[in-house]
């Protein structure tokens, strides 16, 4: 197979789809090794290719000329490549010359509106609805996104598949005391805290987090520092003031974006990861933590039960008194940290990259048979 890949949000620090692009592209090279891969991606997004793999092509442009790379330059090269197959893996591109997979992550920009800003809701929003209507088949990261395609969409059985998100195998338990001796020199952090690790925006919860957490140091546990590990997006102007009206100065740490070599030190001193998301496509840092042998502590909203499957404290994320009081559990609780770690520990190893390349593979040919 000659098979063309749009990855648009490789190289952009962009959480989970940038991880889910180069750990798919990693591991497609090794299960397609007689097949030709075509990346498209940015300068910045190449050095993230396995250089090892010699079935991968690039062909990347520069920041400035992306728009005409990828109107023009793309199509064209598809064409003189003749390829038989292209996988969009964000969002669809302007035009393709064959027919292409699409990769849906989430619907929350059309399920959940108020979470984007107008502008980039109603782009999004047009390429998931262009991708959808576009794709020979629509690839899903979890069995709940899968039924919100169908809900939304009234997608057919032969045009749908599911491939999980993987864990790659720097995830594992490790030297706590190493990796709390790396996190004071890079954050300045000490003693136990709770970890939060994702965007810094409205949909995941956020202010009631805040909320909660100023809770549990209430009830005794101010030794505890939560720690928001990720950038600051749109809607969490307030963040600031909800610190100080709870009387968390201090006790909150935000370090911005956290480098991979970071990640894993991050989850392994933690005491508990929690994530109160209101809506996931996946939710990767649940399956992260949990190979990392950390408690995990999730809402029961969207796709979190299927992926934690049963390994993880869950709380509605609507109820702060909730999520405060499972904080207080996964904290204090010996026995039961126990039991999440080992849960949690078996259920993570149920994902993998390997598997999600066998699954996405298995979609190509599903494409291909209905062409």
């Amino acid at each position: 197979m000659k098979l063309g890949i749009f990855a648009p949000m490789l190289g952009r620090d962009s959480g989970g789809p940038g991880t889910y692009e180069e750990q798919l592209i990693r591991h497609l090279a090794g299960a397609m090794p007689e097949s030709e891969l075509h990346v498209w991606c940015s300068r910045e997004g190449a050095p993230l290719l396995p250089a090892e793999a010699p079935n991968i092509a690039r062909h990347c442009w520069q920041p400035r000329l992306r728009l005409p790379s990828v109107v023009l330059g793309m199509p064209w090269a598809m064409r003189r490549h003749r390829l038989d197959l292209a996988h969009a893996t964000f969002v669809p591109a302007p035009w393709l010359p064959l027919d292409y997979v699409f990769t849906v992550h989430d619907l929350s920009p059309i399920l959940q509106p108020e979470f984007y800003k107008p502008h980039l809701r109603r782009r999004l929003s047009y390429l998931i609805r262009r991708g959808i209507a576009g794709a020979r088949v629509v690839l899903c990261i979890s069995e709940t996104t899968r039924a919100h395609v169908v809900e939304q969409f009234g997608v057919g059985a032969e045009r749908l598949a599911v491939a999980y998100h993987g864990v790659d195998p720097r995830f594992c338990p490790g030297d706590v005391a190493a990796a709390r001796t790396r996190l004071e020199d890079a954050f300045g952090l000490r003693g136990r805290y709770v970890l939060f690790l994702g965007k810094i925006e409205a949909r995941k919860n956020i202010a009631r987090l805040l909320e909660a957490f100023a809770a549990l140091r209430a009830d005794g546990h101010r030794d505890l520092t939560l720690v928001l590990a990720g950038r600051r997006h749109w809607g969490m102007q307030d963040i600031d003031q909800r610190i100080a009206r709870l009387g968390l100065d201090g006790a909150v740490l935000e370090t911005g974006y956290v480098p991979d070599t970071l990640v894993v030190d991050l989850y392994r001193a933690a005491e508990v990861l929690v994530f109160p998301s209101l809506w996931e496509g996946f939710g990767l840092p649940l399956i992260e933590a949990m190979a990392c042998g950390t408690p995990v502590v999730t809402s029961n909203a969207s796709c979190l039960p299927e992926i934690a499957g049963g390994a993880a404290l869950e709380f509605d994320p609507l109820d702060i008194d909730a999520m405060a009081a499972a904080l207080r559990r996964a904290c204090s609780d010996d026995a039961l940290r126990t039991a999440l770690r080992e849960r949690g520990h078996a259920r993570a190893r149920a994902f993998t990259w390997q598997a999600t390349a066998a699954a996405t593979v298995h979609a190509y040919q599903q494409a291909l048979a209905l062409a």
